[in-house]
């Protein structure tokens, strides 16, 4: 290749990096140092306790109704907690996995079964 062409390709790399610059220290394009600030995550929801401190299960959650994972009746309550949240099936397999209430994670000491 001539110099022509090398000298060329130098102006062209030195003309795009001088663009660059001058691209990044425009106040008014927006890039990473540049951008606005996001708004900062919305505060944890309040604690579920009452005036005495204990802790209540959330309102999504009704405890002695359905099994929370298949829908069937729950027959499983959990000690000390007693929140009856699975069914004796779906316990079995939790079980396998944790020892802690699913709604107030609390380590289950003893189950009381109605099955």
């Amino acid at each position: 290749m001539s110099a022509n062409v090398y000298a060329f390709l130098f102006a062209g790399v030195v003309g795009a990096a001088v663009a660059l610059y001058v691209w990044l220290k425009d106040e008014n394009t927006p890039h990473r140092n540049n951008r606005p600030r996001r708004p900062p995550p919305p505060s944890p929801p309040p604690h579920n306790s009452n005036e005495t401190g204990d802790v209540t299960p959330p309102k999504f959650f009704e405890t002695g109704s359905n099994c929370i994972v298949c829908e069937n009746p729950s027959t499983v309550k959990f000690v000390p907690c007693l929140h009856s949240c699975l069914c004796s099936n779906c316990f079995s397999t939790y079980l396998k996995h944790a020892r802690k209430c699913p709604l107030c994670r609390i380590e289950i000491d003893d189950v009381i079964s109605s099955a």
